[in-house]
């Protein structure tokens, strides 16, 4: 990585990072959801079910990995703070605790603080299913997530955030004009075979009817001997945030009032 210290924004356009591991199959039941709830609701009390995130199918060079279900998977359980700030979510094969921009203007913790409640919730959960019969959870897999929400490009201009988008270079000769939305995506490999990368650039609409430029940085990668999870996650946190600092632009970097 260099020995650049890593960037740092004093007022980043993050609005939520979720921190998780991939767990391999075991017998979770919708009662030891519950279960478990009990041990932590008085600093988790407000709960939502919502569907589960979608099972990646694994392929490999032989086969695919595929289970056939016969009975519906269980519910995404959020298990969140008063302020909806921090969330547990559990479901079949996940466990990720995040941190949301919640209310709008609340300040991001940083990163240390995001990883360290995961670890803390992540123990817990760990210790309660020895304790419940449902085997030691070891990972299969982790993943960090940061989403960035830029203002409205239609104000500002696309280019004026992303690198790879600037328009201007182009000099169309005919009728298209710098775009007002777009869709793209990237993956990138990280090193030592830790997994990828991948970046997604998409407009949104707020709920106040405003549109947004939402860049969504996501490292997934699979479960080692050759590495620990603190170490996995130490990789992932500096590819996305030098990730996004190389893929941004300096005025953008000036907006944010970049620190380092």
């Amino acid at each position: 990585m260099g020995l650049q210290p890593i960037p740092s924004f004093e007022s980043p356009p993050l609005t939520e990072v979720a921190v998780g591991v991939i767990l391999p199959p075991m017998p979770l039941q919708t009662r030891h959801i519950g279960e478990f709830w009990s041990e932590i609701r008085s600093e988790y009390p407000i709960t939502e079910d919502n569907p589960p995130i979608p099972s990646a199918i694994e392929a490999t060079s032989r086969s695919f990995d595929v289970r056939l279900l016969t009975i519906p998977p269980l519910r995404r359980v959020f298990m969140m703070t008063p302020n909806r700030e921090y969330v547990i979510q559990i479901q079949e094969g996940r466990f990720l605790h995040n941190w949301r921009k919640l209310p709008p203007e609340a300040t991001y913790p940083r990163y240390p603080v995001v990883l360290e409640r995961f670890q803390s919730a992540w123990r817990r959960f760990s210790g309660f299913a020895m304790r419940s019969g449902l085997g030691d959870p070891i990972p299969s897999g982790y993943e960090l997530t940061y989403v960035n929400e830029l203002d409205d490009p239609a104000v500002h201009g696309i280019p004026a955030f992303v690198k790879s988008l600037d328009w201007q270079k182009l000099e169309p000769e005919f009728l298209l004009q710098p775009p007002q939305a777009t869709n793209i995506a990237w993956s990138f490999t990280l090193p030592e075979y830790k997994g990828a990368m991948n970046v997604s650039s998409n407009r949104v609409t707020r709920p106040d009817g405003k549109t947004a430029l939402l860049v969504v940085l996501s490292c997934v990668g699979p479960a080692s001997e050759s590495y620990s999870l603190e170490d996995w996650f130490e990789t992932a946190h500096q590819w996305i945030v030098r990730g996004f600092t190389d893929l941004t632009t300096p005025e953008a970097h000036q907006f944010w009032k970049r620190e380092a």
